[in-house]
């Protein structure tokens, strides 16, 4: 189970503490979705599986993403290096137009809402470092995007409105220097993450959500849902498959 493994991983991240660990790091944005891929690339097909619903149910069976990719390979014309953990352009989100009849999005015309998914490094408290800012980092991202142009199947580009509104979602630990970072931000409804609206030129807003919520969020929307499928979430489950990390 999805939920049980992300609980998993997790707790090996409390271990390790804030040490380096790539291999572990990457591991957790795989398990969400997979790494290094772009849904529409027009070079090749790639399984457009992920379980992005974690994140948000709406996500489910969004078709168009690009996972750990840099923007040069995401839009056409630019030479950006920036490189966003996921990015969802996709109609299951109401993000861009879809053609009924066609089943597919409708590229005529341009996408008007995006969102960009940030995932920070669990148990991380060192953001001492000026690109370490998490709203700098989210506005390079948009002022790359807006007004691009995402080079699809068959080399169709589908445009993104210079007035695109962008409904971006950090997962992060608010710990050290991201909870003194963010200690100006409005807090979440439940009082754990943290929220500030885009402002000026640009259009959305910024979700910060802990690891441990995001997990306890997935599982108490979908509860109902994963218990008719038989699914629990035990302690027991969760130790056996610690105990298989362990082994490997």
């Amino acid at each position: 189970m999805i939920i049980d493994l992300m609980e998993v991983l997790l707790k090996r991240y409390r271990k390790v503490g804030d040490r380096e660990d790539h291999y572990l790091e990457k591991t957790v944005h795989s398990v969400l979705c997979p790494t290094g891929v772009n849904s529409k690339d027009s070079s090749k097909l790639v399984a457009r599986s992920h379980d992005l619903w974690v994140v948000d149910e709406r996500l489910a069976f969004s078709r168009a993403f690009a996972s750990d990719k840099r923007i040069d390979g995401i839009l056409s014309d630019n030479d950006s290096q920036l490189r966003p953990d996921i990015i969802v352009w996709d109609i299951a989100y109401g993000l861009a137009y879809y053609d009924d009849e066609e089943g597919e999005v409708d590229v005529s015309k341009p996408v008007n809402e995006m969102m960009i998914i940030e995932l920070k490094k669990p148990m991380r408290s060192n953001y001492k470092k000026y690109e370490d800012n998490i709203e700098q980092q989210i506005i390079k991202y948009i002022n790359e995007l807006k007004g691009g142009a995402i080079e699809g199947f068959a080399r169709d580009r589908v445009r993104i409105k210079e007035d695109c509104i962008f409904h971006c979602f950090v997962v992060a630990d608010l710990v050290g220097d991201l909870k003194v970072q963010l200690g100006g931000w409005a807090k979440t409804p439940d009082g754990e993450g943290r929220y500030r609206p885009l402002q000026g030129d640009h259009r959305g807003s910024i979700t910060v959500i802990q690891w441990k919520d995001l997990i306890n969020d997935a599982w108490m929307r979908n509860q109902s849902t994963l218990n008719a499928a038989g699914l629990r979430r035990t302690s027991r489950l969760i130790s056996e498959m610690q105990d298989r990390l362990a082994a490997e």
